[in-house]
C-alpha cells in the first residue's frame, strides 16, 4: 500500500460540497466585479479577473490524485497571476476596495493549489502576486513595504493552509500506518487458525489412518500376514501423503493403494508444493492420476506433479510387462472446463517393437 495520501479525497474536494463552495465562490467574485466597476479604468478587464479566478477555480475542482497534476496546476498560476496584474486596472494612488477583490479570490486558489499537494507552487504563485502589489504600490509612489503589507492577510490565509495540509497529510499518515499495521495483524491472526486448523484436519486424518493399525497392535492378537500387508500398504500411503501432499486426495490414494495391492511400485511426487491448484486442475488430476493406476496391473509407476506456472499440470511416466507407460496432464485452459479428450480414453501405452 502507498504511503502517499489523497488529502483531496479525504476532503472530498471533487466532489459535490465543493461544487457548492465553488458556486458560493463565484457568485461572491460576480457579485464584487459588477458591483464595482465604477471604481475600475476598465470594465472589460475586471470581467477578464472574474474569469482567470473562475476559471482556475473550476480546474482546479477536476478529479485527479494528489499532488494535483503539474501542467494543470502551472495553468493555475497562469490564471492567478493573470488575475493580479489587472490591479493596474485599479487607479494608481487610490485605497482598493471591494474592486480588488480578486486578491481575496486568487489567495483561495492558492490555498486549494496547496491543499492538492503543490505547497511549493502554491507559494511560488502568492510571490509572484507580492511582486505584482509592490510594483503597483511603487508606481503610485509608495513603498514596497506598503505592497506587502496589502497582501499580509492573503498570505496568512495560505499560511494556515499550508499548516492544514501538513498537519493533515501527517495524520492520515499516521492513520494509515496504524490500518496498514492493523490489516497486517489481522492477516496474521487469520494465517495462524488457518495453520493450526489445516494441523488439526492432518492429525485427525492421520488418526483415520492409523488407529485400527496401531489399535491391532496394541491388541495380543496374532498378526497375520494379511495383517503385514495392510501395514506395508499403509506405510506408503502415509509416504504418499507426507511426500505428496497435493495427490493426497481420496480418489488418488485408493487408486495408488489398490495398484500396490497388486503388485505395483507406485512413487507419488509433488513439486508443486504449496503452489496449490484450482478446482478444474484438481479434477483433472484426480481422474486422469487415479484412472491411470487402475489401468496399471504390473511393473513401476511414478507420478509427478509439476511446479505452477508451466503448460503442463502433471507427468505419468512408468513400465509395465507390455511396454513403457506415459502419459502428460496439460494444464486446463479454463477454470471451470475440462479437455475431454484428457478425462477419457485409453492411458498411452508405449510398447515395444
Amino acid at each position: 500500500m502507498s504511503d502517499r495520501v489523497d488529502v483531496s479525497a479525504m476532503l472530498r474536494l471533487t466532489e459535490w460540497p465543493a461544487y457548492v463552495v465553488f458556486a458560493v465562490f463565484t457568485a461572491t467574485n460576480a457579485f464584487n466585479t459588477f458591483a464595482t466597476l465604477d471604481e475600475v479604468g476598465s470594465p472589460a478587464i475586471a470581467v477578464l479577473a472574474l474569469a482567470c479566478v473562475t476559471i482556475a477555480g473550476l480546474i482546479l475542482l477536476l478529479p485527479a490524485p494528489d499532488p494535483y497534476p503539474l501542467r494543470l496546476t502551472l495553468l493555475v498560476l497562469a490564471l492567478t497571476t493573470t488575475a493580479a496584474l489587472t490591479t493596474w486596472n485599479i487607479p494608481p494612488g487610490s485605497t482598493p476596495g471591494w474592486s480588488a477583490w480578486f486578491w481575496g479570490a486568487s489567495g483561495l486558489v492558492l490555498l486549494m493549489v496547496a491543499l492538492r499537494g503543490r505547497i511549493i507552487l502554491a507559494w511560488t504563485g502568492f510571490t509572484v502576486m507580492v511582486g505584482v502589489a509592490v510594483w503597483w504600490e511603487l508606481a503610485a509612489g509608495l513603498s514596497a513595504l506598503d505592497g506587502i503589507m496589502f497582501v499580509t492577510r492573503h498570505g496568512a490565509m495560505l499560511l494556515v493552509g499550508t499548516f492544514f495540509a501538513l498537519y493533515l497529510r501527517g495524520a492520515a499518515s499516521q492513520i494509515r500506518r496504524l490500518q496498514e499495521a492493523e490489516v497486517m495483524r489481522s492477516r496474521e491472526q487469520e494465517a495462524a487458525r488457518a495453520a493450526m486448523a489445516e494441523q488439526r484436519a492432518r492429525v485427525e486424518r492421520l488418526r483415520t489412518f492409523t488407529d485400527p493399525a496401531l489399535r491391532l497392535l496394541a491388541s495380543d492378537a496374532a498378526l497375520t500376514d494379511a495383517d503385514r500387508e495392510e501395514f506395508r500398504l499403509l506405510e506408503a500411503t502415509l509416504r504418499d501423503w507426507l511426500r505428496a501432499d497435493g495427490l493426497a486426495t481420496e480418489p488418488i490414494l485408493t487408486a495408488a493403494r489398490d495398484a500396490r495391492s497388486r503388485g505395483v511400485d507406485v512413487t507419488l511426487l509433488d513439486d508443486r508444493g504449496e503452489s496449490g491448484m484450482d478446482a478444474a486442475a484438481r479434477a483433472l488430476l484426480d481422474a486422469t492420476v487415479s484412472r491411470a493406476l487402475r489401468a496399471q496391473r504390473d511393473g513401476d509407476v511414478v507420478v509427478r506433479v509439476l511446479p505452477s506456472g508451466r503448460g503442463m499440470l502433471a507427468t505419468i511416466r512408468g513400465e509395465t510387462a507390455t511396454g513403457p507407460v506415459r502419459v502428460d496432464i496439460a494444464a486446463p485452459t479454463a477454470p471451470d472446463r475440462l479437455d475431454p479428450s484428457l478425462q477419457s480414453g485409453p492411458i498411452e501405452q508405449k510398447g515395444s517393437t
